[in-house]
């Protein structure tokens, strides 16, 4: 008897620690965590440090606070007198409300830069 109630404990035990660990994440200072539960946003964490939410219901996504590049590959264009020309071009941008960045896109670009 003393056995069983040994292995129920160890696995009641793993049981907490897994449920501790999974309901902690950490936010850094340069990035947003959106806490989303069953596909909608519950809060925005803006602030660093360690942050909480409930273990195995919601999920935390992170995106970044700081400015972003978004470099193109160079092209050739031809001009009005016919004249070849290589255009390089990159797009700088931030995130400034991060409900509607969600809301609007939900995921970063594949190809993005940080500064």
């Amino acid at each position: 008897m003393k056995k069983k109630a040994m292995i129920i404990g160890v696995i009641i035990a793993v049981f907490a620690v897994i449920t501790a660990v999974s309901s902690c994440y950490c936010v850094k200072e340069d990035e947003y965590a959106y806490v989303v539960r069953f596909s909608k946003i519950e809060r925005i964490e803006r602030s660093a440090g360690l942050h909480f939410k409930i273990p195995f219901i919601d999920s935390v996504k992170f995106f970044p606070k700081n400015i972003q590049l978004y470099d193109l590959a160079p092209s050739d264009v031809l001009t009005s007198d016919s004249k070849a020309m290589s255009v390089d071009s990159y797009v700088l941008w931030k995130i400034s409300d991060p409900m509607t960045f969600y809301k609007t896109r939900g995921t970063e670009p594949a190809r993005r830069r940080d500064l």
